[in-house]
């Protein structure tokens, strides 16, 4: 295995990994190991193609109207003190 070393990285964006890693119960080295596999070792990446295929099927399900506004304030108090 490989190891890398990470030079100048802002300490804004290294206290957000330590958060990160932390909430997730992972050192830092495993979260960044982590989010490198997701991002660059995916099995398959969806074509444009595929994306709007994706859309398209989501889109059916979305009501063309807009919600009640009343419905949506009884919603929002359900289960309200």
């Amino acid at each position: 295995m490989a190891t890398i070393t990470l030079k100048n990285m802002p300490d804004k964006l290294y206290q957000r990994l330590k958060e990160a890693a932390r909430e997730r119960g992972r050192s830092v080295d495993e979260e960044m190991i982590s989010r490198l596999q997701a991002d660059f070792m995916q099995m398959e990446r969806a074509s444009p193609d595929e994306w709007l295929r994706r859309l398209r099927a989501i889109q059916k399900n979305i009501p063309s109207t807009p919600f009640d506004v009343e419905e949506l304030e009884e919603a929002i108090d359900e289960g309200r003190p």
